[in-house]
This record gives structure tokens, sequence and C-alpha cells, in this order.
């Protein structure tokens, strides 16, 4: 690998995402970011699913993008998954519009892949999906789930996945490596 090479002979930090299972040396995971200005203020939770699914195209059915996140925003999950790589800002979109993640075959996402967003949380929440469904939530008796859940993956997000929080994870990467690229 040609940066490598670079990141090696001290000419700087190389951030890549998506690097799979074999990370070569000096060269640091990095995944997607959400602008703190575009996260939702939460809405009444009216659908367990979100119209819009990922890969199906059929379902893509707004035309602006204050629409698009209300679609999240009014639903307790939104179905998202690998499509043409693992990271995405649909995951993140759906996070900053206060919605869950259902991320099918998250399992098989490797460790150095969307290193920001709770994947232990959303394999949690998988599992208990895949065991009792999403009716579940909407439930008047099991609909106190919810909201714990959500708020714990919502303060996961505003943490770890806003550019804010990307930035200075760069910032601080660069500060602790700095003896070592000088």
């Amino acid at each position: 690998f040609p940066y490598t090479t670079l990141f090696r002979s001290g000419h700087g930090l190389y951030f890549k995402r998506e690097l799979g299972n074999r990370v070569p040396s000096g060269v640091l995971p990095i995944s997607f970011a959400f602008p703190r200005e575009k996260i939702q203020e939460p809405a009444d939770k009216t659908r367990a699913i979100a119209h819009c699914v990922a890969g199906e195209t059929h379902t893509y059915i707004y035309r602006n993008e204050a629409d698009y996140y209300h679609g999240y925003n009014e639903s307790l999950f939104g179905i998202t998954r690998k499509k043409e790589g693992w990271d995405c800002m649909r995951h993140y979109e759906i996070l900053a519009s206060r919605c869950v993640p259902w991320f099918v075959d998250l399992h098989n996402c490797p460790e150095t892949i969307c290193t920001t967003l709770p994947k232990q949380q959303l394999l949690e929440i998988n599992k208990l999906i895949e065991t009792h469904g999403v009716g579940q939530f909407m439930e008047s008796d099991a609909r106190y789930l919810y909201p714990e859940m959500n708020r714990k993956v919502f303060d996961h997000f505003l943490a770890n996945c806003t550019t804010n929080s990307l930035a200075l994870q760069v910032v601080t990467t660069a500060q602790e490596s700095l003896p070592t690229i000088v």
C-alpha cells in the first residue's frame, strides 16, 4: 500500500474507511460523521419501521431532506444494511433522526469499519427484534423498553458520531502521534 509508505516515512497520519480485517501498519480507521445542526428534535413515534428501507428503491418516496428525516423521526426503527460498503451516511441519518437503526447483518461487519457506531448495542437490539419482532415496541406492555434503548444509542451517537466528535478524534490522534511523525 503506498499510503503506508507515506506514514512510515513521517509524512503524516493516514485515516481510511472500510479497512477490512487486515489493517496495514500506520493506517487508522475512520467513519462517517453527522453535523450537529442537522440533528432532529424528538417526534412522536407513529410507525414501527420507517418507510424508507435501504436497498429497496420502491420505498425511496421522499423528495426533500426534511421529509426524509421526518420519516425516520416518526419511526421506532430504520432498516439499514451494507450496500456498496459497510459505512454510509444512512446509519448516521437514522440516528440523527432519533430513530434506532435495525442494522441487518451487522454481526458480519469487521471491527475496523463503522468504528464509531454503537455496534454492541445495535447487535443486542437486533437480537431483541429477531426474537420478539418490532411489534413488541409498539404494544403498550413492551413500549417502555424503547425509550431507554433509543436514549442509549442516541447518547452514543452524540458522543461519537458527530462531525465535532470526529474532528476531536482526529486532532487527539494527531497530537498523540506527533512524536512518531516528526
